[in-house]
Order: structure tokens, then C-alpha cells, then sequence
């Protein structure tokens, strides 16, 4: 049966994965894979019997997923996995434990031959995150096969102290070479000032693309004496730097955007303290790759946005400002002709001046601008409905926080109007029934309309229903005629 497929299986009940499927298994051509949910838990001694007899030999991927998996569980997975599938990508095994250390005592009873990924966090749940904390590292860095791994989740969310990483253990990863490893995600440990010198300094990791230290401080004020130690060359893979959270200051980013990176191209700076002077220094920086650029909820303001206008080095295509009180800083930024090529741009809660709208129309980048996010600002948004914004497809202009409004006087015709839109969000806005009338002409490229909680009519839905619009959202609107409160074509 298993041949006239052309996906992979993925097995969520525990029934199915048992000792009669592992002739089907073996005999198919396909890559398998095997996703063990909450419903197995009567059935994993089962499924690990089976693998002994010959199923791990064909399998792509395996994710052991939210259970209490214990040292008795793990030690039934094959010692020998050399012949672990890889037959197009690379084998995978992913392990989600809840309790990662009691686990990891027995990783030295496992080959992990072909495994390229570890990930030791509940990656469902988002609630009970399992940190390993340093002991988990001593065990992990006795087990010489994983400094293949290509990447390595040690993420520590919704964990108790003790469960997470310091500089203690950095320093026990700082004893290896991982030379394939892409990809090492720290977030939510308590590195601090000393691990974080540690990390930076090390030279452990040095084809690593990825690196998420997402809110790894240690309860201390600042973190930007950490960053003095911060050295690109070690480094020269990274495209990807998540900083979030992580209460480096001015200083911070003076120590990491005054060095030349090779290939960094995505910056994740939120919530970090950053003002006028750290967008200066953003803005003189000699690196030429980054694309990416995230500094949401750092109390930007106008001036800030004027240091930003005068990048020079890269081109941006993403820009993420939100919940900074940019106000009429927004005016710099669409005049710059070093904003040009920007395609994403978020400016959600931003306290944005009546003026905004015009400004974007008219900006620099109107041509390449495909994803707007503007919501939460109390604007005029007629004037975005025009035939400037050419390549627009996502305009996000939600009310929730601070109403926007759309008045009557729609400057052009629909058919002139945001020619590329794809999906469009006005939900918790006032709108007027010419605009109404005027969304239910002909608007080919439109796919999904968000009206939620916008006062909309019975006669005006009845009016949406004529356009040629796929999915409609009118919930939380008084309507007697309409019941489901989204349609789909």
C-alpha cells in the first residue's frame, strides 16, 4: 500500500507504529517518518521493540514528542543507528523531553551515527520548555558523535533556575570543535556578562550560520560590557543574530555593527535600550549584507529615524520598528534614498502623525514595498488605496489598540487600486458604507478582507458577497442575516 504514496508517513497514533508495519516500512521506497504524540504514551516500549527489528534503518525522522520519556525509554532506541536513512536529506532525530537531564545520563549508551539535529525542548507545547542546564551539557559533550550534530536547540523556556545554562557550561562547550554545527539556539539561559564573553571569544563554532541568544542575561542591567569581547572573525559564517531581549544598550550595538561580517544578513535587536546614538552606529556600520533589520520596542523617536535614513553600506528589505514612538520620524525614512529597497516594513503602534500614509505613498521604496504593517496608529488610511503602492500585497491596518479610519472620499477606481493586494486587515476600524461599496467592485487580486469588529452592515456584507473577494472575516459585528462569521469561496 505504502508504495502509491509519494509523501512521507507520519504515524501520530501509537497503534500504527508496531512490530506489523515494519515489514510495510522496510519494503517501501519512501522516507519515513515517525511523529510520536501525547497518544502514545501505552505504546512507546511497542514502537522502540519494533525499532530494534529493523524500522530505524529506514527512517528519515523520528519526534518523540512531549512525553515523559525516561532513561528506561531511550536506552530500547538501537546503540548502532549507522544504517540510519539518508537517502536524499540527511537523517534527522529529534528528541523532545521533559526532562532532559535524567535523559541525557544515557546518551552515552547511543551511536547517533547519522543524526543532524538534537533539539531538547518541547516544541509543541510552548509551556513546559526543557532546559538541560550545565549538567545536561556534561553529559551532552561526553558523547563525541554529536559534534556532528548541524544543529543544536538548548533553549530554556518556562524553566527553573537551575535547568539553565551559565557560563559554566559554555565553557564545557568551549572544550569542543563542532565544525559542522550551523545552527545553536541559547535562548532564555542565564549566560550574563561572563558566558557571553565566553561564547564570543570561543572559536568552537566556526562554520555556525545561526546564533539565538534571545533574552540571555543573567538579571543583570546591561549586558554591553559583554560585547566588547565580540569578535566577527570567529563568526564568519553568521547570517542570522538574534540579540532580542538581551539589554545590550548603545554600546552593544557600537561593539557589533563597527566590525566588517562576511555574511550576516538578519539582525534581531528588540527590546534591547537602543536610541538615537546605537541607530548611529547602525547606520555607519561597513558590514554590506544585512537585509534584516528588527528593532522593535526600544522608545525609538524621531531623531533616531533620522540616523537610520542614512544607512549607506546595506541594502534593508525588512525593516521592524513597532511599538516605538517614531511619530514624525517616519517622513525620514520614506525620503531616504538608502531605504529604497525595502519590502517589509513594520510600523504597528508607532504613534504615527496623519501624514504617514502620504509619506509611505510617496516614499522611496513605494515600488518594491510588498508587506505594510501600519496598524494600531490612528491614521487617515484612504490614501494608501491608490496606485502608488504597486507590489503591495499584505497591508496589515488593524484598529485593535488605536483605531485607524477609512472616510468616504477614495481618491481612484478600484481597478487602479493596490494592483498586486493579496490580503488586506481593517479589522477594528471605522469604515463608511461608500468604502464598503467601494472594497465590492471588481478586485481580482484580493484573496482575504478582515472586517472584524468594523461596524459592518447586513446590506454592506450582502454588497461583499457580489465581489470576487475568497475569505471574508465580519465576526464580532451586530448582523442578523449572517451567522458564520467567515466566508470562503
Amino acid at each position: 500500500m505504502m508504495e502509491h504514496f509519494d509523501t512521507k508517513w507520519i504515524f501520530t497514533c501509537g497503534r500504527l507504529v508496531c512490530s506489523e508495519w515494519n515489514e510495510a516500512i522496510l519494503s517501501s521506497p519512501l522516507s519515513i517518518s515517525i511523529n510520536l504524540g501525547s497518544l502514545n504514551r501505552e505504546r512507546i516500549d511497542q514502537f522502540m521493540e519494533s525499532g530494534v527489528s529493523g524500522v530505524f534503518k529506514r527512517l528519515d525522522r523520528v519526534a518523540i514528542i512531549g512525553l515523559d520519556i525516561d532513561a528506561m525509554h531511550l536506552s530500547l532506541v538501537p546503540r548502532d543507528l549507522t544504517n540510519f536513512h539518508h537517502h536524499k536529506k540527511q537523517g534527522v532525530l529529534a528528541y523532545w523531553f521533559n526532562y532532559g537531564v535524567e535523559v541525557m545520563k544515557s546518551f552515552t549508551k547511543l551511536s547517533f551515527e547519522h543524526v543532524h539535529l538534537l533539539s531538547l525542548f518541547d516544541g509543541l507545547s510552548g509551556l513546559e520548555l526543557n532546559g538541560v542546564g550545565d549538567e545536561g551539557v556534561d553529559y551532552l559533550i561526553k558523547h563525541k558523535k554529536l559534534l556532528d550534530l548541524k544543529e543544536l536547540c538548548l533553549s530554556a523556556d518556562n524553566t527553573k533556575i537551575s535547568q539553565r545554562i551559565t557560563q559554566e557550561g559554555i565553557s564545557k562547550l568551549d572544550t569542543l570543535k563542532f565544525n559542522n554545527l550551523k545552527i545553536l539556539d541559547l535562548r532564555k539561559n542565564m549566560l550574563g556578562v561572563a558566558g557571553l564573553k565566553q561564547l564570543f571569544q570561543s572559536q568552537s563554532f566556526p562554520n555556525l550560520t545561526s546564533l539565538i541568544l534571545k533574552e540571555c542575561h543573567k538579571f543583570e542591567k546591561r549586558l554591553d560590557e559583554a560585547f566588547k569581547s565580540f569578535n566577527s572573525d570567529n563568526f564568519s559564517s553568521m547570517t542570522y543574530l538574534d540579540l532580542s531581549l538581551c539589554k545590550i544598550g548603545d554600546d552593544g550595538v557600537k561593539f557589533i555593527f563597527s566590525q566588517k561580517w562576511n555574511s550576516l544578513k538578519q539582525v534581531n535587536l528588540n527590546t534591547n535600550y537602543i536610541g538615537v546614538n546605537g541607530c548611529k552606529y547602525i547606520a555607519e556600520s561597513p558590514t554590506e549584507t544585512i537585509e534584516h533589520l528588527e528593532l522593535g520596542c526600544q522608545g525609538i523617536e524621531e531623531s533616531a529615524c533620522m540616523e537610520l535614513s542614512k544607512i549607506l553600506s546595506f541594502k534593508l528589505k525588512y525593516l521592524n520598528l513597532e511599538k516605538n514612538r517614531i511619530g514624525k520620524g517616519v517622513e525620514h525614512l520614506c525620503k531616504s534614498k538608502n531605504l529604497e529597497h525595502i519590502e517589509t516594513l513594520i510600523l504597528n503602534n508607532c504613534g504615527l502623525h496623519h501624514s504617514a500614509c502620504e509619506h509611505i505613498v510617496n516614499s522611496a521604496f513605494n515600488s518594491t514595498l510588498t508587506y505594510l504593517d501600519i496598524g494600531s496608529n490612528s491614521l487617515k488610511l484612504e490614501r494608501l488605496f491608490c496606485g502608488s503602492l504597486t507590489s503591495l500585497k499584505t497591508l496589515l491596518a488593524s484598529g485593535r489598540i488605536r483605531g485607524n479610519y477609512v472616510f468616504e472620499n477614495v481618491p481612484i477606481r478600484r481597478s487602479e487600486a493596490l494592483p498586486s493586494i493579496q490580503s488586506i486587515d481593517l479589522s477594528y476600524n471605522t469604515l463608511t458604507s461608500n468604502f464598503i461599496e467601494w472594497l465590492s467592485e471588481p478586485f481580482s487580486t484580493l484573496e482575504f478582507l478582515n472586517l472584524r469588529s468594523t461596524g459592518i452592515t447586513d446590506q454592506e456584507v450582502i454588497l461583499l458577497q457580489k465581489s470576487k473577494i475568497k475569505t471574508v472575516d465580519i465576526s464580532e459585528n451586530r448582523l442578523d442575516l449572517f451567522q458564520h462569521y467567515t466566508w470562503v469561496r
